[in-house]
């Protein structure tokens, strides 16, 4: 069992390799995209008369910016995947 590799077969890596992408940049818009209504919530919108919805939803914005953190967090654990799925296909592990 020590010796097996974590990803049997190349296609079964490439496999990962290609849902690492996706969830990668999936993980990336849905971040980006949550930081956007973020930063939207904590500082109004200037050209309308929107107020600061932060003011009065404190605890919502501070969850938006936790959600935020581990979309980035998620972002980086699925690019660090995506090395070692890399360095399996070329055959360096």
């Amino acid at each position: 069992m020590r010796k097996s590799p974590v990803v049997p077969t190349r296609t079964q890596a490439w496999f990962c390799f290609v849902a690492d992408q996706i969830l990668g940049y999936a993980m990336v818009s849905g971040g980006s995209a949550a930081l956007g209504v973020t930063n939207m919530n904590r500082t109004g919108i200037r050209h309308m008369p929107l107020p600061n919805f932060c003011k009065s939803l404190g605890f919502f914005c501070d969850h938006l910016a936790i959600s935020v953190f581990f979309a980035l967090f998620a972002f980086l654990l699925l690019a660090a995947s995506s090395v070692l799925d890399v360095l399996r296909l070329s055959g360096d592990c």
